[in-house]
């Protein structure tokens, strides 16, 4: 087995295909950066494509790997100064969208006017050269959709992060977790994305671009361009600098939430990193400290709560304090701390069902120092 480091390329990249007795490892957009491990004698192997399922969205999203990715878009002199404000203005208007100040078909409008003007003005700064820049239509397409199909997700899962902070208990440091999800986010999400594939769709038609398709980004493990769970997932504290925990609180993605669904979990924990005595003993034998109720400062208690709106109108809430460590479990299936009673009832069932894609933990319980891209998964 070829090794990276200290780590496999199959863990990496899966397992490879042998062609001609050689083992081959498929690439994607994300692997173009080392492991944690840095390279070694065998990894020439890195470097090597499999070919043998080329089609020419294949074609189109290798050139835009090359030229047009997130990396190209941000620090690219030529193309960034470019590419940053008309990114920018994508995330203005996922916010006004999210905020409901504009439908998302406004969104979706302006969304591929802002498309046009870049895939213009690398025709007209001849990107990435001269020779290229006739044939650069899709890839520019595809890259700047990319980018900015990564940007309103975020934009979704930071909107519905600072939406939950208002039920917040105490000051939030570095040893606390706070999560919250609205559903709406999600549905919202879905419309803005729908409404902009088709626009962008239409648009590629109107230029010529017959064989344009939006990539299916769940089957590509692209968790960041996926949808608003697997975004959600991986960045619930809406940390998006470099060094980011990456925890995985939703099993399925592809789940769909009942609709007027919320849930919030929120951690203790002091800023000091305090060790909690958990029992002491004296002449009477051993005597446990009650950590039973929720407290802000203690990293061994936590508490969680969700509610939903049924199809009458009427909120549903209920509620648990919890504990974890040497009192509680390391891990948590949401559907041991919370309930809905009525189970036979077909809504509160489809409710008590979606409770079982959460689990919850406590801060670093499944956590890497770097953001995995893709593959790697803290569900197992």
């Amino acid at each position: 087995m070829s090794t990276v480091g200290n780590t496999s390329l199959d863990a990496y990249l899966g397992p490879p295909k042998k062609i001609n007795g050689v083992d081959v490892y498929t690439m994607d957009r994300y692997k173009m950066e080392p492991p944690p491990g840095g390279f070694n004698k065998d990894s020439y192997t890195w470097h090597t494509v499999d070919f043998s399922s080329w089609t020419h969205m294949s074609s189109v999203q290798n050139a835009a790997e090359r030229s047009f990715s997130s990396t190209h878009m941000s620090l690219s002199e030529h193309i960034g100064s470019v590419a940053q404000p008309l990114l920018n203005e994508v995330v203005s208007s996922a916010k006004e969208f999210f905020s409901g100040r504009i439908s998302a078909d406004s969104f979706a409008k302006r969304f591929t006017q802002l498309t046009d003007e870049f895939v213009n003005a690398c025709k007209e700064r001849q990107y990435p050269n001269a020779l290229a820049a006739s044939f650069s239509g899709e890839p520019a397409l595809l890259g700047f959709y990319e980018e900015a199909r990564r940007l309103v997700l975020k934009t979704a899962v930071s909107a519905n992060f600072e939406e939950g902070k208002q039920f917040l208990t105490g000051e939030m440091n570095s040893q606390r977790i706070m999560i919250y999800y609205n559903s709406d986010y999600y549905y919202m999400s879905e419309d803005a994305i729908s409404a902009i594939d088709e626009n962008i769709l239409s648009y590629a038609k109107g230029k010529g671009m017959e064989e344009f398709e939006i990539p299916d980004y769940n089957a590509l493990g692209w968790n960041q361009y996926d949808n608003f769970n697997s975004v959600f997932s991986c960045n619930p504290n809406g940390r998006w600098n470099n060094g980011i925990l990456y925890d995985d609180y939703i099993l399925d993605y592809d789940m769909v939430p009942p609709k007027g669904f919320r849930w919030f979990y929120q951690s203790g924990g002091s800023a000091g990193g305090d060790i909690r005595e958990i029992s002491h003993s004296d002449k009477h034998g051993k005597h446990y400290i009650d950590y039973s109720k929720f407290d802000p400062t203690n990293h061994l208690t936590a508490t969680t709560w969700a509610a939903y709106t049924d199809s009458r109108g009427k909120l549903n809430y209920i509620s648990t304090d919890f504990n974890f460590g040497s009192i509680g479990k390391d891990l948590y299936n949401l559907s041991e701390l919370l309930t809905f009673p009525g189970g036979k009832n077909k809504e509160f069932a489809e409710v008590n069902n979606f409770l079982k894609n959460f689990r919850v933990f406590q801060q670093g319980y499944c956590s890497w120092d770097t953001t995995p891209r893709t593959g790697w998964s803290a569900k197992a």
